[in-house]
């Protein structure tokens, strides 16, 4: 179960705004495929976010990197 009160701001990744917890450097991006909302490590290049690759756990899709 994903704790949305750690989701205190939000980051721009891909020109998409997505809830971010500042803490652990997680965002919830939605997989490609199902819709799913799924906790995903962001790594800071510089001023870009990206986020690389990351496998949903509902339907099993590899989500293609971001950013």
């Amino acid at each position: 179960m994903i704790d949305l009160e750690n989701y205190t701001e939000t980051i721009v990744i891909a020109g998409e705004e997505y809830r971010y917890d500042p803490k652990r450097n997680m965002a919830l991006i939605y997989c490609e495929n199902c819709s799913n909302q799924e906790e995903v490590e962001v790594i800071e290049q510089g001023e870009v976010c990206v986020v690389y690759w990351f496998m949903c756990s509902q339907c099993g899709h590899f989500n293609q990197p971001c950013g």
